[in-house]
């Protein structure tokens, strides 16, 4: 004969006949049911949200058109979008100067943003908030432009303005500032830049190379020569597009490590237009051979001092 079936136990007052693991299962449920409800389609969405979803859409996208499509609509919903403003201007073919004067009705919309308090109470650590972030990125774009176009001066005020309002200069503006600043011959502002940063020319091109010609304009033979040494031992590779014996690819390097001829393709161009401003220096860099050959010259009589027409330009 079979045996019955075992009677389980009582429930107990007050226990609750779900298992524990299907209570879970409820209230995991009950909670996904809470938040979709909290974006269900009734619920009007913050236009200034949904076009910050529309610009990143756009950064994915992989077509133009779909680019174009889906920045229009991001800026329907917010007409002083900065990145959907930037990216729009990217892909809309206009002259440099129609360009240029966009970039800077951006600067002011981002200066709008940021407010009389923003620039009162965050300098000089602009790089730690948003709306600051997006002032810096946008001032960045019009001194590169600035650049491009051969206006030098109102480009280094930018650049200047950037390195004011981020003490941290987390944007990397002293590499475009100092070849400026030389290119120029504004020997006091580049030797203040020098000193602002002392450990990169150790491993940064630009600031290895630059205080090689600014030791030049300077006169300064003993410590331009000490320099040099300096800079050829951080990266050997820009002498040769500085002097001109190779040219600079089109195409710039996706990244670089500190001395490789990636760097110095990279700051190349910007070193090479501010050595070829003063032809002295030139000059002078010319005749700095090797040691051996140094030495050899020196027993032939010929001098490789620093000529007074680099010192007085």
């Amino acid at each position: 004969m079979a045996k019955p079936p075992k009677r389980t136990q009582p429930t107990q007052p007050g226990a609750s006949p779900v298992p524990p693991e299907l209570l879970d299962l409820r209230k995991i449920i009950a909670l996904e049911e809470q938040i979709i409800g909290q974006f269900s389609p009734d619920q009007e969405i913050d236009p200034l949200d949904r076009a910050e979803d529309l610009v990143h859409e756009a950064m994915e996208a992989r077509t133009v058109k779909r680019k174009q499509a889906l920045l229009r609509e991001a800026l329907a919903q917010d007409p002083e979008n900065i990145k959907a403003l930037q990216m729009t201007l990217d892909l809309t073919p206009m002259s440099e100067g129609e360009r240029l004067g966009h970039l800077r009705e951006i600067v002011l919309i981002a200066a709008a943003h940021v407010g009389e308090d923003g620039f009162q109470d965050l300098v000089p650590h602009f790089w730690g908030f948003y709306e600051t972030k997006l002032y810096l990125r946008s001032l960045e774009r019009v001194a590169e432009a600035l650049r491009g176009a051969g206006l030098v001066e109102e480009a280094i005020v930018e650049y200047e303005e950037m390195l004011r309002l981020n003490v941290g200069d987390n944007q990397g503006a002293r590499y475009s500032l100092l070849p400026l600043l030389l290119r120029q011959h504004q020997l006091e502002k580049a030797k203040s830049l020098l000193d602002r940063f002392p450990g990169e020319r150790k491993w940064n091109a630009v600031f290895a190379w630059s205080a090689v010609l600014e030791r030049v304009l300077a006169g300064e033979e003993a410590e331009a020569v000490m320099a040099l040494a300096a800079a050829r031992q951080q990266n050997i590779h820009v002498e040769k597009y500085v002097n001109g014996l190779r040219k600079l690819p089109k195409n710039l390097p996706s990244h670089y490590s500190p001395g490789s001829k990636e760097e110095a393709i990279c700051y190349g161009e910007p070193l090479a237009q501010a050595w070829r401003q003063h032809p002295g220096a030139l000059a002078w860099l010319a005749r700095q051979t090797t040691p051996g050959k140094a030495a050899q010259r020196g027993a032939n009589g010929q001098s490789s001092g620093v000529p007074r027409s680099a010192a007085r330009r």
